[in-house]
């Protein structure tokens, strides 16, 4: 895009001259930009850019979900909170098949614990209300939660069966997998979760 509109040209180069780049190093970048090709490092700022820019996107959709915020009945045990707490499963009635684990799954179902005795639930459709956490849903989003640990869980005892339970269930939840086809000289990547 440099190397045919003018006024993008100038941007790139205004912008590089902005971040403190030398005259050398501003015009090897030029010769780059001439010649079309170049090879470019993703650095955590450009990491931080993108998932930034899909946030305002993100956030338009969850704020189009239905939200249940429930706390948890005092017989019930707290919930786990863990390093990677947000869960996102696919809760399709039986018959219909799973679909991919992403916000805009029309099955999909969104749990994130907003502490030991809170939880928030957003769904595509249902009442937007509060609750009480039916008998029985703490166990069962205590594994999701455990499934989705990378490294930390946090509960607020102690105990060996959990930490069992943790140990066993870590890495079980959904799969990140970041896909490459090469079109020509054009590379697409998308990420899909299973």
């Amino acid at each position: 895009m440099a190397k045919y509109d003018p006024t993008f040209r100038k941007n790139v180069i205004a912008d590089v001259k902005a971040s403190g780049a030398s005259d050398e190093e501003i015009s090897e970048f030029v010769q780059m930009l001439d010649g079309a090709k170049f090879t470019t490092t993703p650095t955590r700022e450009f990491a931080m850019w993108i998932n930034f820019d899909v946030l305002e996107l993100l956030a338009g959709e969850l704020a189009k979900m239905h939200w249940t915020f429930v706390d948890v009945h005092p017989t019930n045990g707290d919930l786990i909170i863990g390093d990677h707490p947000v869960t996102l499963t696919d809760i399709a009635p039986d018959g219909i098949p799973a679909g991919a684990l992403g916000v805009k799954n029309p099955n999909i179902e969104i749990a994130m614990p907003l502490g030991p005795r809170m939880l928030a639930l957003a769904h595509w459709d249902g009442p937007i209300s509060y609750g009480e956490l039916a008998p029985g849903m703490v166990d069962m989003l205590n594994e999701r939660t455990l499934r989705n640990v990378h490294r930390f869980a946090y509960a607020p005892f102690e105990s060996k069966e959990l930490l069992a339970r943790a140990i066993a269930l870590r890495g079980t939840g959904p799969k990140m997998r970041t896909h490459r086809i090469r079109i020509g000289e054009k590379l697409i990547m998308w990420t899909e979760f299973k």
